[in-house]
């Protein structure tokens, strides 16, 4: 038997879901009462991830926090009222042309080559996506 194999034909084996972690294998009979679980399991998850992100405006305390961010984290590089400095200005005027999503990737996922680092670790994508609504309108100051 071939344990690498992931064929689904009787006699064969495959890696069970978590044959990873266990190193367990089964054959691909005994799996197929598995799948139905392992998919809706994975379903479940992706879903759940996918309503983190994407859920909306921040509330009004992480609101301030991301402004206070903004303001003192960015701003040590693109100026403290964000005219600029080692980085360019974030102001409505020089990024009123920039798609929302290139904005938003860069502020997750920083620049290669540049000092722009990616900030997807203090941020979420609906976070990042409400930095660039307001820095697209003028951005607030802090509190």
């Amino acid at each position: 038997m071939d344990p690498g194999s992931v064929s689904n034909a009787p006699g064969r084996w495959c890696p069970a879901p978590w044959a990873l972690i266990t190193g367990a294998w089964f054959s691909a009979t005994e799996m197929r009462g598995f799948r139905p679980a392992f998919l809706l399991l994975v379903l479940a998850s992706l879903t759940a991830q996918v309503g983190a992100t994407t859920s909306g405006t921040p509330d009004a305390s992480r609101q301030a926090e991301i402004v206070r961010l903004v303001r003192n984290d960015c701003g040590s590089c693109h100026g403290l009222t964000l005219q600029g400095g080692l980085g360019p200005p974030l102001l409505p005027a020089t990024l009123a042309d920039k798609p929302d999503v290139a904005l938003r990737e860069t502020i997750l996922r920083g620049r290669n080559g540049t000092a722009m680092p990616p900030w997807a670790r203090f941020l979420s994508e609906s976070e990042a996506q409400w930095v660039v609504e307001q820095l697209k309108n003028g951005f607030p100051n802090a509190h």
